[in-house]
């Protein structure tokens, strides 16, 4: 997949919007494939020139607005994935080729889409990564088409990253198998917790989704 990444004709310069554990990782994950990495603050950057911006950030209201994508720019946004909050300008959905990695998870939780209802409907959605990397269906269509990748999450990132946890534990010997162990609010009970740093885990674990839409959709 990285050298489908890096394939892309023109993709040289990326600008990650920065704010919490996500940007570095994502930073760590794609840096390599390209000749330029931008750092922005939120909000106050105007990401011009960029083949390819990412937003993972916390943000309640949008941070990267239709003014600033340039023809031809791929967008994947990552972060802000509850009803009630946006990085992305309606404007900027309603003017770009909509992707996500499930529908049912954009329309009903993404703040991004609820947003910008007044100005699309479901219709607008052109496909899932998954279908765009199946060849089930196109990505970009022209070469100044702006293209966003909307990833409210899948639950199968999260067993995943369960999996990542259970086979580091095994590997180094940490913690133990119990018979007795339920739930307890979000805490199991009978279980050592295994301390693993989240932002590699992150690296290790989901650093495909933003270059595999990056390749198959920009």
């Amino acid at each position: 997949m990285r050298e489908a990444l890096t394939a892309l004709v023109g993709a040289r310069i990326l600008t990650v919007f920065r704010r919490g554990t996500q940007a570095p990782a994502h930073l760590r994950a794609m840096a390599a494939d390209f000749d330029e990495v931008r750092v922005a603050d939120r909000g106050t950057t105007d990401p011009a020139g960029a083949d390819i911006v990412v937003t993972a950030t916390t943000a309640t209201d949008p941070i990267l607005f239709a003014k600033w994508a340039d023809p031809g720019t791929h967008i994947n946004a990552v972060g802000s994935s509850i009803p009630t909050a946006a990085e992305l300008e309606p404007e900027l959905l309603a003017r770009a080729a909509l992707f996500t990695d499930r529908r049912e998870s954009l329309l009903n939780e993404s703040g991004d889409y609820r947003r910008a209802t007044h100005l699309i409907d479901p219709g607008h959605i052109r496909g899932e990564l998954g279908e765009v990397l199946t060849g089930r269906l196109p990505g970009r269509t022209t070469p100044d088409e702006i293209t966003v990748f909307k990833s409210p999450g899948l639950a199968v990132e999260d067993v995943v990253v369960a999996r990542h946890l259970h086979e580091h534990a095994l590997a180094t010997g940490r913690g133990g198998r119990s018979t007795s162990v339920r739930p307890a609010g979000r805490r199991l009970v009978g279980v050592e917790t295994v301390a693993v740093d989240p932002v590699q885990s992150f690296v290790e674990r989901r650093q495909n989704r933003g270059r595999r839409a990056a390749a198959g959709i920009a």
